[in-house]
């Protein structure tokens, strides 16, 4: 995660109720507040990377921040204080309960399960890379309160993985096909591989290359292509990277014509007419 995940930055969850937390004011950048918490923390430290929940009602990501301070006293209960700063205002892309819980690794994450109310709520660093790319990928300018953070090529993507697929189907069901298109520990690791095994990201159909023909605009830029598509499937299954294609945005559009058509069958058909072309 960066320069500073070198640092051993924790991350965390901070939940606070909007009956109690005026979000709206809390979350101004470079302003800080005092919180409390029952249960402190064994492992914290000045620094650690902060996402900011807004409890029920709402149930969603609102903002980010970090630890200012982790020892500011007790209160008149003998509750911990501690200082939180904000680094972002309310965010303009807010990520709901529902959609996280959709991501495996996310769903197993303690902030979004039912238990004892507490505070803060610790990230294990695989929980923290996906929260940051889903969160920071819909809000690109929080990338300069974390500047070492990276989002990554999937990202980009959300909007037109299966778009003509998901499109048909309603508000709905846009929602939950954009979640599971967000899962960085499975389109992520189709990118990095591809470009570990073939040292650049080129269309399996007509092997256009983003980065060779647009520079350092279309570096780390492909689309990524379901060979079953999702809108297939009765039932949620598991995915492979086997399963991905990378696609140019042409192909995948040809790709989503007809349901029969496949990445090979698609390829076949752009050789048989460029051979007729010639």
């Amino acid at each position: 995660m960066g320069s500073e995940g070198a640092k051993q930055l924790r991350y965390w969850v901070i939940k606070g109720n909007p009956h109690d937390n005026d979000w709206d004011s809390l979350l101004r950048p470079r302003t800080s507040s005092r919180w409390h918490t029952g249960r402190a923390p064994k492992a914290w430290a000045a620094g650690d990377r902060i996402f900011c929940w807004e409890s029920t009602p709402k149930l969603r990501i609102v903002g980010i921040g970090r630890l200012a301070e982790v020892d500011c006293g007790v209160d008149e209960y003998g509750h911990k204080l501690f200082k939180v700063e904000y680094l972002s205002g309310r965010l303009e892309q807010m990520v709901h309960m529902s959609e996280l819980r959709r991501v495996p690794i996310l769903g197993q994450a303690s902030f979004l399960k039912s238990g004892p109310a507490t505070t803060l709520f610790p990230l294990t660093p695989e929980q923290a890379e996906i929260l940051i790319q889903v969160v920071f990928s819909r809000n690109r300018s929080l990338e300069r309160a974390w500047p070492d953070v990276t989002v990554n090529a999937f990202a980009g993507l959300v909007a037109d993985v299966d778009e003509e697929a998901c499109s048909i189907e309603g508000a709905s069901r846009i929602l939950q096909h954009v979640v599971r298109e967000r899962r960085s520990d499975l389109v992520t690791r189709k990118r990095l591989r591809t470009l570990a095994e073939k040292g650049a990201l080129r269309c399996e159909v007509c092997h256009f290359d983003f980065a060779a023909v647009y520079g350092e605009l279309g570096k780390d830029f492909c689309e990524v292509h379901h060979r079953i598509p999702l809108a297939t499937r009765e039932w949620p299954s598991e995915t492979n990277l086997e399963d991905l294609a990378v696609v140019c945005s042409n192909c995948h559009r040809m790709l989503h014509r007809k349901e029969t058509i496949t990445v090979e069958l698609l390829r076949r058909r752009m050789k048989e007419v460029g051979s007729r072309r010639g």
